[in-house]
């Protein structure tokens, strides 16, 4: 059952811009998607793994979605579903030189496609750029997830795979311990109380 939203559509620059308030957080899975038109620009927070939108197509042809995390470095992946658990039909990802991503893709009027959008910069993804130093600091690959007990002193600014910026710096300047003696439980939960959510943009584009 879906909970019920509050939707406020607000106008900045001639551009519609979705606004959504409720007591649960939504788009956190495909089955509470947050709504999406044509010609918008949504701004909203990715929490854990991903961030969904549904999107209803006016008409047949193509559509392009480009997606951002503003200010910051992180880097991007977006896709597109024919339905929640349905088939991939368009995907991209951001890289070291262009973290945002884009894709188009063949649309039908009347069409129901899923968005998914998720942050690859976790370990995999700071590897290929991130040159490893001898000595591992706060936020650098390889201390381990921010968001568990990990064995180590400090963390990577990774929440299960999920970028946190800041994180390690953030609990540490709280809590000494975590970064002088053992990154444990308590420290894991105070990482998932403070970190900054990953801003998101998304936007619809013109074929031309």
């Amino acid at each position: 059952m879906k909970v019920q939203f509050r939707i406020a559509s607000l106008v900045f620059f001639g551009v519609a811009i979705v606004a959504m308030t409720s007591l649960a957080w939504v788009g956190d899975d495909c089955s509470n998607a947050l709504p999406f038109s044509k010609g918008s620009i949504a701004n909203n927070s990715l929490k854990g793994e991903a961030l969904w939108y549904e999107f209803i197509a006016p008409e047949t042809g193509q559509e392009g979605f480009s997606v951002r995390f503003p200010g910051t470095e992180l880097v991007a992946k977006i896709a597109v579903y024919d339905a929640c658990g349905g088939t991939e039909i368009a995907s991209s990802s951001g890289d070291i030189v262009r973290t945002g991503a884009s894709v188009t893709f063949d649309a039908v009027k009347g069409a129901t496609y899923m968005i998914k959008i998720s942050n690859i910069s976790g370990d995999d993804a700071n590897s290929s750029f991130l040159q490893h130093p001898k000595i591992l600091a706060c936020g650098d690959v390889g201390t381990g997830d921010c968001d568990s007990a990990n064995g180590s002193i400090e963390c990577d600014d990774t929440c299960t795979g999920i970028s946190c910026p800041g994180c390690c710096a953030t609990v540490c300047a709280a809590d000494s311990f975590c970064c002088d003696t053992s990154w444990d439980a308590t420290c894991a939960s105070a990482a998932v109380a403070d970190c900054v959510d990953v801003p998101v943009e998304l936007q619809s584009f013109i074929i031309e």
